[in-house]
């Protein structure tokens, strides 16, 4: 269905879905739970690796990301099949 993803970078597309058309990593880093606000730069940045383009970094911008519609779609899909996050 989707590519499997850690529980980090699951953190990370929500964060990035909350944060509209883009955010600084700072700005998003406050959005992740306090477990995950550590990883919250690398999961990103492995996100925006991805070939699935879930996250797209903005401008060229080193720590600027943006959630594409791809992972807007990844997300609804995920929370569809009835997962959870807690």
């Amino acid at each position: 269905m989707h590519p499997e993803l850690s529980n980090e970078e699951i953190a990370a597309l929500i964060a990035c879905s909350q944060c509209g058309k883009g955010a600084e990593l700072p700005f998003i880093r406050k959005k992740f739970a306090d477990e995950y606000k550590p990883f919250a730069k690398e999961a990103l940045e492995k996100l925006a690796r991805r070939p699935e383009r879930l996250i797209s970094r903005v401008g060229g911008r080193k720590d600027f990301f943006s959630i594409t519609k791809a992972g807007l779609r990844w997300l609804k899909e995920f929370f569809e099949q009835g997962y959870t996050i807690s």
